[in-house]
């Protein structure tokens, strides 16, 4: 029986954390926002509490936080749908091992930064 390696499996978490996490991209012509980007805002926010309960570092100023994504989101050197620039992040984070546990969910740093986000622009 093969036995898939750890890296790959984490690939493929990735990529499925993605999928779940993103929804499809807005109507052309419409100007794309982090938030927009996430299929589920509340579940979203929900996560972004429960991490901030968990390390309350994360939290502070929503306009530091939004800037330093959107300075991650620009570094990737992709011009494509911001979508698929963020999905890109989150892969590359669970290759890099750039994992944090949230409630026993494992998420890259990209997804728990935009789910402190969420929860910090819904109060």
């Amino acid at each position: 029986m093969i036995r898939p390696s750890r890296r790959f499996v984490l690939g493929w978490a990735a990529a499925l954390a993605t999928l779940a996490i993103f929804r499809h991209p807005r109507a052309a012509g419409q100007p794309e926002d982090l938030l927009a980007c996430l299929g589920d805002r509340r579940a979203a926010a929900r996560i972004g509490r429960a991490a901030l309960a968990e390390r309350p570092e994360l939290g502070g100023d929503v306009g530091a936080l939004r800037h330093a994504l959107d300075r991650a989101v620009a570094a990737v050197g992709d011009t494509g749908p911001l979508r698929r620039r963020l999905g890109r992040m989150v892969r590359d984070d669970f290759s890099a091992g750039r994992i944090e546990r949230v409630q026993g969910w494992m998420l890259s740093e990209t997804e728990t930064r935009l789910c402190v986000l969420a929860a910090l622009s819904a109060t």
